[in-house]
């Protein structure tokens, strides 16, 4: 009734932005909150709603596995509300969102402008990451390298530091240098002592060294 009788009213993206969360979480109907978000951010691009409203649109897409368009409201997100609060976590979205489709130098351009932009965000870390991970992925493991260090130097309490520190061992495994990649794995070990995964992997290289060379590695063996 306000959206009908009183579309200019000062409680008309309320009433926009109430129906769209309705749709959205009590009535699992997404595509009437995609409707109605994008309808606010159109009509009250000056509400308070319009950024959060602008990122649930994005989110509610890329949920449904429709990447292009959950792409492009992740873009207008950015080119509306570059200052908002919300706008350090809508650009890792971004980012991660085209690494998702495998858009790795699109997806690297971004990590490094956020990078540059909010170099002290709590996703700072985990962009230095994916970076790493799209480079190691088109084996350029040079770069991957270079990348998951800096990860690993810069944010030793990061949730994702144990495969920052997986993943610079195996670039040194992908290019034959074993007894590179069976130091990192025992440096790595030091932290974690049981885990699985890093055994098997310390295992398997062990192994690999040893069939190539008919010989033990010195540093393993000693360790």
């Amino acid at each position: 009734m306000i959206l009908t009788q009183s579309p200019k009213s000062k409680w008309a993206d309320d009433a926009l932005h109430w129906i769209g969360m309705t749709y959205y979480v009590e009535l699992n109907f997404p595509e009437r909150a995609i409707d109605s978000f994008s309808r606010l951010v159109k009509n009250y691009p000056h509400s308070t709603y319009a950024p959060q409203d602008q990122a649930l649109l994005a989110e509610i897409l890329r949920a449904r596995g429709q990447y292009a368009r959950a792409l492009i409201e992740y873009y207008r997100f950015l080119k509306l509300f570059p200052e908002s609060e919300l706008t350090p976590k809508v650009w890792y979205r971004l980012i991660t969102c085209l690494f998702e489709v495998g858009e790795y130098k699109a997806m690297r351009a971004q990590a490094q402008a956020m990078l540059k932009k909010f170099p002290k965000s709590t996703f700072a870390d985990d962009c230095l990451f994916w970076i790493g991970e799209s480079y190691f992925l088109q084996e350029d493991y040079k770069k991957a390298r270079e990348y998951f260090q800096k990860y690993l130097d810069g944010y030793p309490d990061g949730e994702l530091y144990f495969r920052a520190g997986i993943n610079l061992a195996r670039t040194y495994e992908e290019e034959g240098d074993l007894g590179k990649a069976i130091d990192k794995y025992l440096e790595l070990k030091s932290r974690f002592p049981t885990d699985p995964v890093l055994e098997a992997r310390l295992q398997s290289a062990k192994k690999r060294y040893f069939k190539k060379y008919k010989r033990k590695y010195p540093l393993a063996e000693k360790k």
